[in-house]
């Protein structure tokens, strides 16, 4: 795509030369993370997990159509495994295939108004002991993410916080707005008041310096 002799952008380049190329953030943060995990032990377990989580549903349609099954009786978002891997699934597959029987009819008979949210900590919590395979599966599947929408989203927040004029922008303050944005609160919740009096006594500011200004909220309280 981006390769400088035959490339798409090379060779657009040989029309127009002009014309500039950009990588995809996406991309290019994926290509980070796993150079970075290269040397962090917990992040390859992590990597490890949910190929096998993936690898245990994408080489199986049977797994998949109960898979399927299970997220319709949960009213849950849908999935498509569609990951192949040669890694060990982190679950007994025999135990967990002889355990869908039961747990399906636990749910019908029990929790069918549950979320799948109130599932997952009730099985952990009530039935761990009687159906041990499928609690580890649905605490597993409950922090990974099966759509790529949210990060899509995230970096269109990003976006609209990091523009030129606020480039130098540190990462940890990125971080914080990036998660008041995404997580609330709304505006119409937001303490404006005790934000500003933390930014006045937290060091000394010359902006804050004498008297309010005609222009500074403190004035219309």
């Amino acid at each position: 795509m981006t390769g400088r002799e035959n490339g798409v952008v090379a060779r657009f380049k040989r029309e127009n030369p002009a014309i500039g190329g950009t990588h995809c953030a996406a991309h290019k943060l994926n290509l980070y993370a796993q150079q970075a995990a290269v040397a962090i032990p917990s992040l390859q377990r992590y990597q490890r997990t949910v190929g096998s989580i993936y690898g245990y549903f994408s080489n199986s349609s049977s797994r998949q159509a109960r898979l399927k099954e299970m997220h319709v009786i949960l009213d849950t978002d849908d999935v498509q495994p569609a990951v192949r891997s040669g890694w060990e699934p982190i679950v007994d597959t025999d135990t967990c295939s002889a355990e869908w029987s039961p747990f399906k009819e636990l749910v019908h008979a029990n929790y069918s108004n549950n979320s799948f949210q109130e599932l997952v900590k009730i099985m952990a919590t009530q039935h761990a002991g009687f159906l041990p395979e499928t609690t580890k599966l649905l605490a597993a599947i409950s922090v990974i993410p099966m759509r790529t929408v949210p990060c899509g989203r995230g970096f269109s927040i990003q976006n609209r916080i990091k523009t030129k004029g606020s480039a130098g922008i540190k990462a940890e303050n990125l971080d914080v707005l990036l998660r008041i944005c995404i997580e609330g609160p709304p505006n119409e919740q937001f303490d404006f008041y005790r934000a500003l009096e933390t930014f006045r006594v937290e060091k000394h500011r010359r902006i804050c310096q004498g008297p309010c200004k005609e222009w500074c909220p403190c004035r219309q309280r």
